[in-house]
């Protein structure tokens, strides 16, 4: 094994813009195509949600802020929708309401 300096760590890719929310901004995802296809619809919306509130819910805690995910239909198909709905010091959190 060879010992190298210099070399540059790769930057991380981004999956949510939980950082370029301000208070009562809110972002949309729906599952990829691929899911879709591959998983259905129902399948792919729920594992989707699974990785949107786990995210949402670390990055809440390691910068102080409240996020919430709510299911939503927009444009007659259902898709997740990520609120930023304060700071730590208010009763939120990254939750979905059935």
């Amino acid at each position: 094994m060879k010992v190298e300096s210099g070399i540059p760590v790769p930057q991380t890719r981004r999956r949510y813009p939980f950082d370029e929310l301000a208070v009562g901004d809110s972002f949309a995802v729906s599952p990829s195509a691929k899911d879709i296809e591959e998983q259905g619809r129902e399948q792919a919306l729920r594992r989707l949600r699974s990785s949107l509130v786990s995210s949402a819910s670390a990055y809440g805690k390691r910068h102080g802020k409240s996020l919430i995910v709510r299911r939503v239909e927009e444009g007659g198909e259902s898709c997740l929708r990520c609120w930023r709905i304060g700071d730590d010091d208010l009763q939120g959190s990254a939750d979905e309401e059935e």
